[in-house]
């Protein structure tokens, strides 16, 4: 019980509220959305058996995510939040190994070819191209620059 509580009070949040404007074509929240999830916890889904490699001459970690094709591009499944990514979880046929990051760390070292796709198989699922996905890595620059 408590937890779908949690779920409906995720529904009324202001992320929820730009995915939604987004996920129905209204530009203007397109970088209202991008400010919101450069802060934001993500939970990514591993490419099957990826096991992380470490990189001997720094502390560097390089991790493959899961990728699909999603409306002929290459995007990677993230979800803003526990429960819905669970359920996506239990919808796989396989066990999928998984990681957070915040949505600016994640930005910044997507490969180029792949674009996200938030909160996949929600009512608000949206994609971010890659204009976007430069965008959230610019924000988390200037967040971390202003802290300085």
């Amino acid at each position: 019980m408590e937890e779908r509580k949690k779920l409906k009070k995720r529904r009324r949040s202001t992320l929820t509220l730009y995915l939604d404007r987004v996920a129905d074509g209204d530009e203007s929240y397109r970088m209202k959305l991008c400010k919101n999830l450069v802060d934001r916890l993500l939970y990514i889904p591993l490419a099957p058996e990826a096991e992380p490699e470490s990189n001997k001459k720094s502390d560097a970690v390089t991790i493959r995510v899961f990728e699909m094709k999603y409306a002929g591009k290459p995007v990677v499944p993230v979800f803003t939040d526990e429960l819905m990514f669970n359920d996506w979880l239990e919808s796989q046929t396989k066990p999928v190994e998984s990681v957070t990051l915040m949505g600016a760390d994640l930005c910044k070292v997507l490969p180029e070819q792949l674009w996200l796709l938030v909160d996949y198989g929600s009512e608000s699922e949206v994609i971010l191209d890659e204009a976007m996905i430069d965008s959230i890595a610019k924000f988390g620059d200037q967040a971390l620059e202003a802290e300085f």
